[in-house]
């Protein structure tokens, strides 16, 4: 099962994966708690907070991301060639993205004014 819960918005700032992934498995502590990534988000991991401890810790599923290039992973693409932080830097410009995204998902961004200029 998969659930969206608004737990970084609780966190203290800066929101890290590694503290969301702690906050959760406190939260559920008899479930299976593992993180879902991009195939282009490989190369990057390393530098993230808690690196080493994140991957020891929570089995980590990479989907493959379409144009993330074959020395990251072998499988084809199985998401399109567009990642949430580039959405992100869109909707921060005020560019449109609505090719990108499903209608209800862009009416709650703009209804709760995330990821605008004004909210860094």
């Amino acid at each position: 099962h998969v659930h969206v819960l608004p737990i970084e918005e609780e966190l203290p700032q800066p929101s890290y994966t590694w503290q969301t992934l702690q906050h959760l498995r406190a939260l559920y502590p008899h479930s299976s708690i593992e993180l879902l990534v991009g195939s282009d988000l490989l190369d990057e991991l390393d530098s993230w907070h808690n690196a080493e401890q994140l991957k020891r810790e929570f089995p980590l599923v990479v989907i493959p991301r379409i144009g993330a290039g074959k020395n990251q992973c072998e499988e084809p693409g199985l998401l399109p060639p567009v990642s949430s932080s580039y959405i992100r830097d869109l909707l921060r410009k005020g560019e449109d993205v609505t090719p990108l995204l499903p209608a209800r998902v862009l009416d709650y961004i703009r209804e709760y004014e995330l990821y605008s200029s004004a909210n860094g």
